[in-house]
């Protein structure tokens, strides 16, 4: 999945609504019965753009990006559902930079999937691009975060057997290639240290 940054595009748009602001497709919106609350989604087809999934937020004054990024994911959940191969999300008001970030966090972690062990593929995914209106710089940020929560998901993920002290320490040096620099510590380090 790619994450590019720019205006709404293709045939799929995901806005985010206030409870109560359902300016434009409040007619698809009754009914519905939706009114924009926390974790309310609701698929319209206005004809331009072909498909549009609104994702309520709840009222405006209780605003969190937390709550942002959870509506993010569960548009990109239902996206998946649609077997959709493309989206494009619109950002609510307020910081355009810690909005998009939070919009691509939740896409990527909200599509997350543990697949080490599983026997069959399942349905795979064909969501391709995730087109964000807000800047590259914010959208590079919420992929690093999100891969960086997807590899520790990963490792919780690992049955004791698998993720074991030496295991753990391996992936640490493998991801601390990029720059970081680490310290791996053996048994006796440890006791000696307390």
């Amino acid at each position: 999945m790619k994450f590019i940054a720019g205006g709404p595009k293709g045939e799929t748009h995901v806005r985010f609504v206030f409870e109560g602001v359902l300016d434009g497709f409040r007619d698809a919106a009754k009914a519905e019965n939706f009114s924009g609350k926390e974790r309310e989604l609701l698929v319209s087809y206005p004809g331009k753009p072909k498909r549009l999934i609104v994702a309520g937020l709840g009222k405006k004054e209780r605003f969190t990006t937390e709550k942002l990024r959870r509506a993010a994911a569960s548009a990109a959940i239902k996206a998946r559902g649609l077997d959709l191969t493309e989206i494009s999300f619109s950002l609510p008001s307020g910081s355009r930079a810690e909005n998009a970030q939070a919009v691509v966090e939740g896409v990527a972690l909200g599509l997350y999937e543990y697949k080490r062990y599983k026997s069959k593929g399942g349905r795979p995914l064909k969501l391709a691009t995730v087109r964000v209106d807000g800047a590259a710089g914010s959208i590079r940020r919420g992929e690093i975060y999100a891969r960086a929560t997807c590899v520790t998901r990963d490792l919780v993920n690992d049955p004791p057997s698998v993720c074991t002290p030496r295991y753990l320490a391996d992936a640490a040096r493998k991801t601390a290639k990029g720059g970081i620099t680490i310290k791996v510590f053996d048994e006796k380090q440890i006791k000696k240290m307390g």
